[in-house]
């Protein structure tokens, strides 16, 4: 199965870096939402802060969830 890779470099270009608070925190309710967008049919949400770790490296990212209010 082949799956095309989405160009997330466009969608981040002239945002400030996620600050990463995975060190202190496991989760957060209080995050800026700074884009919301979809390309390609893939939803991409950015925040001001995450506890999730990046894949970079050969590493598996981490997985979680996004709960609203409404």
């Amino acid at each position: 199965m082949f799956i095309k890779e989405t160009d997330r470099a466009s969608v981040i270009e002239g945002l400030p870096p996620t600050q990463f608070i995975g060190y202190e925190e496991l989760e957060t309710v209080e995050v800026n939402l700074l884009k919301d967008t979809v390309v390609e049919n893939q939803r991409i949400l950015i925040f001001d802060k995450s506890p999730f770790y990046a894949e970079g490296g050969g590493q598996t990212g981490d997985a979680g969830s996004i709960e609203l209010d409404s």
